[in-house]
């Protein structure tokens, strides 16, 4: 039999064995392509031009959220456009860095491709952080974030300034200085679990983080130092329905230095069906004397124990200790001469007479600084009472340098041999 016979006789058998063996061959390709890292499917990757607008933003401070208002891809030509929504697209922009930065964006219609987008974007650093208008109303949302009125002003000193000064509005007077726009910061806020109301905010903006508290009570918000600018009255009544709070905003730092000073806030009263009404608070403290000057209370009082306020014909009262942790920031001590602030009994001391007469020295430390290295100063005053009973005031000063690195080699003798100290008192007034 023939070669051209056996063909025509077996020619089904032959094209199925001859497609057999091609289907081999190509399928072991594959799998060894696959091996050895390569993909069934390659992914072709095709330029596409982003769409912009006047409106683009193309600058942003450091951890700001990209503004897609405006962007399109147009994954056709000029002539022979193709657009396609940024919601249809995949975006990939990091900001935590300053610098020239590419965001990207990508369109896939199918598997095996890729449009791809580039806009070109300046990224700011943003140096120092600062409040100049304090917010009248901040609402917290669920999710802890929180909004605020249009009275809260905050700026930020940037690394240099933005060209768009419409986005980016300067401030006047302060070199690379902008005003914040609340889309360029984010916020938290975290309620008290002692006092309804009362949050510890936190605003982030850039790789910086400014921190705050503030209290939300009688429909308004009051910006506070701490939980302890919060004090509640009791009502001598002995109605609890009728409530006071006392909410300090304003301390003077002069309590700790000359240990006087003024202070503001507001008293919220609760009446017993609920209503709230706010009434200012203003207290003055001088060198002898406690003065309550606030409008609209019947009357402000104090005993040794406690502070008293009368409002709407109720009186209520608050331990001392809390009343002036709030007013002043520590406690006062009346020493016949000058009232004294001081942070806790911890900062009095009472010093030993060594004669044995009946005169006594204590000494008052008012303020105290000191940093991780020791460094600082204290200052204070001194109380001295003679045998008579008479009672003087002396200024108490005292400051610390220390060094970072001191040798000691024992090789080298008394490293100490030239170190001295003296008090300056009795250096200056020979005792």
């Amino acid at each position: 039999m023939t070669i051209k016979e056996l063909w025509n006789n077996n020619r089904s058998t032959c094209i199925y064995s001859l497609f057999g063996i091609v289907t081999f061959i190509v399928f072991a390709s594959l799998f060894i392509w696959s091996f050895f890292g390569g993909s069934a499917t390659e992914v072709t990757v095709l330029a596409a031009q982003v769409i912009t607008t006047e409106n683009t933003q193309d600058e942003y401070l450091v951890g700001q959220a990209l503004n897609t208002e405006g962007l399109s891809l147009n994954i056709g030509t000029e002539s022979n456009p193709e657009i396609i929504p940024l919601a249809d697209c995949s975006v990939e922009a990091d900001f935590s860095s300053a610098g020239n930065k590419k965001v990207t964006f990508t369109y896939s219609p199918n598997s095996y491709t890729n449009y791809v987008g580039v806009l070109n974007v300046k990224v700011y650093f943003v140096r120092s952080l600062s409040v100049i208008n304090k917010p009248s109303s901040i609402t917290v949302a669920d999710d802890g974030s929180f909004t605020t009125d249009e009275n809260f002003e905050i700026i930020a000193e940037l690394n240099e300034l933005p060209k768009d000064n419409q986005t980016f509005i300067p401030v006047e007077g302060k070199e690379k200085t902008v005003k914040l726009t609340d889309d360029m910061y984010t916020t938290k806020a975290v309620a008290s679990v002692s006092i309804d109301g009362y949050y510890d905010a936190s605003l982030f903006c850039g790789n910086l983080t400014y921190d705050f508290s503030f209290y939300n009570g009688a429909n308004r918000t009051f910006i506070v130092d701490s939980e302890k600018s919060i004090v509640s009255f009791e009502n001598t009544n002995g109605e609890t329905a009728s409530k006071m709070s006392l909410i300090v905003t304003d301390t003077a730092k002069s309590y700790q230095d000359t240990c006087t000073g003024t202070t503001t806030g507001y008293y919220v009263y609760t009446a017993t069906d609920g209503a709230q009404s706010v009434e200012e608070f203003d207290y003055e403290l001088t060198q002898t004397q406690e003065i309550f000057k606030s409008d609209n209370v019947q009357a402000e009082t104090r005993t040794e124990d406690v502070y008293s306020v009368t409002y709407n014909g109720e009186t209520f009262t608050a331990a001392a200790d809390l009343w002036q942790g709030a007013v002043v920031n520590g406690r006062i001590y009346a020493t016949g001469v000058k009232n004294i602030v001081v942070s806790s009994d911890n900062r009095i001391l009472e010093l030993q007479n060594t004669g044995g007469g009946t005169e006594t020295l204590k000494l008052y430390v008012t303020n105290f600084t000191y940093d991780s290295g020791g460094s600082g100063k204290s200052n204070g005053y001194y109380v001295y009472t003679d045998a008579n009973g008479e009672t003087f005031i002396a200024t108490f000063f005292m400051q610390i340098w220390t060094y970072d690195w001191v040798p000691l080699s024992q090789d080298k003798g008394d490293s100490y041999a030239n170190a001295w100290v003296f008090d300056y008192n009795i250096e200056k007034y020979n005792g």
